[in-house]
């Protein structure tokens, strides 16, 4: 998919002097053309990784701290299989 560039001249910018009414009807126009190029620089915050998830609540991560040791405790007295959260 071939992203077009937004060109400064194809934009319909309104002079001051025009009426209401032509400068809503432009703006709505160009609304659309504008949506679609920032729509496509949008990204969500949670970008999953393994590497570092292991890294952060592995069995090593949690051999480091009391707390850490604290569950995995925790999670052998349960049974778990997996005790560093992997």
């Amino acid at each position: 998919m071939a992203m077009e560039q937004l060109n400064p001249s194809s934009l319909v910018i309104p002079s001051p002097s025009t009426s209401t009414s032509a400068s809503v009807q432009s703006l709505s126009s160009l609304l659309p053309q504008l949506w679609n190029e920032f729509t496509v620089m949008i990204k969500r915050t949670f970008q999953p990784s393994i590497i570092r998830k292991r890294r952060k609540t592995g069995f090593l991560q949690r051999q480091k701290s009391v707390g850490g040791r604290r569950i995995l405790e925790r999670r052998a007295k349960k049974g778990r299989a997996r005790l560093g959260g992997c």
